[in-house]
Order: structure tokens, then C-alpha cells, then sequence
């Protein structure tokens, strides 16, 4: 007789769903957080408790995987992302570009600390404050990166398209920047629109043809439009780029692939 037994999260409550990509399995997808408590089971009957109550923070909707933090810790965790956005928004509006936390000697840039932390803050409850944020940028007129922040919470709310939009509008305020040409691309391409993904990953590429990001990107939108001459050409220029996924046999697999499928001989010299 077959035994189903294990560990899983009951008593979910305080439920928020969002959009984004997984960390853990890279599928761009709806992920929700949570609070609950891990219990052992026995056929799927919660039984004893295992841990403390969690916040569970985007579980993908594809791999179940997610950041699990202990619920009395949230609070200062919170505290400690919007006192770090806080700082950063309002070095930002003096015209820093960089900031120190608490007279750290350590210097932290503007733009990642405020816009990186966005969609914690929205898994978080957060909405008000990110909506603050937003604000403030719009009051002091900081264009680029209230489109920045725009298009965050559009991609969190699963509008990818709109998300795109925006993420190109605040292209179109720093012209030599690849971040908003690249998070255009992956919205546009988690839109179905890979031609308009393609265009914005070739405007980062030609902004920094280094840019493996940008690479990869355009791989991705070739592949869905079963451009295989394109896709081989792409990898060939990551490989030149990192000249160390000639090691990677996931990698070097899927190009050998690309090629016979484009009737073209692997360049692996």
C-alpha cells in the first residue's frame, strides 16, 4: 500500500499574486505570496507543525520554488528595503547618482537600490510606499526613472505589454543606457512579440555588443520564430564574447542543434 506522506504550507493567508521571472527556473510566469506554516502530512492531512509561521515570498506558479522568511522577521526586513529606497530616492533627487546608508563608507547606486527592491516591496504589501516612490519621482520630474518604476509595477501586474512601453519611453530619456532596452525586450517577448523583443535587444546590442543579456534575448526571440540561421549566429557571438560556454554542454548541445536544423557547420575553433 502506497504511503503518501511529506511536508507542505497550509493556512495560507494575506495572498498577493504578481508576474515576474523565476530566479530558480527562469519561466516568466503569475508567482504568489503568503503566509502559512510548513506542516508534515499524511495523505495531504496537515499533522504536525514544522517550523515557524513563514512569509513565503513569489512561489512560481511553474516550480513551487520561492524565498521562505520567517513572519516575525518581515517587519524589520521591510524596514530595512524602504529605509535603503528612502535613501536612494532621496539622493536621487538631489542629483546623486550614488548614496551611503547610515554614513556606511560604502557607496551604493541610486537606481539599483530603488528600483531593484519594487517588486519585493509590492510581495510585501508594500503598494502604498511604492506608490510614494513613484510619486516623488514624478514631482521632481525624474522621467527616467519613473518610467523605470512604471513599468515594474505594470510587469508585476502581469501587462507586460504596457511594462514594455513604458520600460522604452524611459529609453528615450538615456539614450546610452542598455537596462531599459533590455527589460523592454523581455517584456515585449513575454507579450508574444518577439519582432518587437528583437529590436530592443539589437538596440542594447549595438549600445554594448558585449552585452550577453542582450544575446541571449535575441536567442530567445529567434528561436520562437524558428530563425535557426540567426539563432547559430547569436550563439557564436556569445561565445566570443564568454569564450568559456564553449564549455558548457547544455550550451554547445542546443548550438549544434541550431545548426544542423540552419544546414550550417558549428564554429567551435
Amino acid at each position: 500500500m502506497l504511503i503518501i506522506y511529506g511536508t507542505k504550507i497550509y493556512g495560507k493567508k494575506d495572498e498577493i499574486t504578481g508576474w515576474g521571472r523565476c530566479e530558480q527556473c527562469g519561466v516568466y510566469g503569475q508567482h504568489s505570496s503568503y503566509n502559512g506554516r510548513k506542516f508534515g502530512h499524511i495523505y495531504y492531512i496537515p499533522l504536525i507543525p514544522s517550523g515557524p509561521h513563514l512569509r513565503v515570498i513569489k512561489e512560481c506558479g511553474s516550480c513551487k520554488c520561492g524565498m521562505h522568511i520567517p513572519e516575525l522577521e518581515v517587519p524589520e526586513m521591510v524596514h530595512e528595503i524602504r529605509q535603503t529606497a528612502d535613501a536612494a530616492l532621496a539622493a536621487l533627487v538631489s542629483g546623486k547618482t550614488e548614496f551611503s546608508l547610515n554614513g556606511s563608507n560604502q557607496s551604493e547606486n541610486c537606481l539599483g537600490a530603488l528600483y531593484g527592491p519594487i517588486e519585493l516591496l509590492l510581495c510585501c504589501d508594500e503598494k502604498d510606499h511604492v506608490n510614494h516612490i513613484l510619486q516623488r519621482l514624478k514631482e521632481t520630474k525624474r522621467d527616467y526613472e519613473q518610467h523605470l518604476i512604471t513599468g515594474a509595477i505594470q510587469q508585476f501586474n502581469g501587462d507586460p505589454q504596457a511594462a514594455a512601453q513604458s520600460y522604452e519611453t524611459a529609453a528615450q530619456h538615456e539614450l546610452r543606457d542598455t537596462l531599459p532596452r533590455l527589460l523592454a525586450g523581455e517584456m515585449w517577448f513575454a507579450g508574444g512579440e518577439p519582432d518587437r523583443a528583437l529590436e530592443a535587444y539589437r538596440q542594447a546590442s549595438m549600445i554594448n555588443p558585449n552585452d550577453l543579456d542582450a544575446v541571449q534575448g535575441m536567442i530567445d526571440a529567434y528561436t520562437v520564430k524558428s530563425d535557426h540561421w540567426n539563432v547559430a549566429e547569436m550563439y557564436e557571438r556569445a561565445f566570443s564574447i564568454v569564450p568559456d560556454l564553449r564549455l558548457e554542454k547544455k550550451i554547445v548541445k542546443a548550438y549544434k542543434k541550431t545548426c544542423r536544423k540552419a544546414n550550417r557547420q558549428p564554429q567551435l575553433a
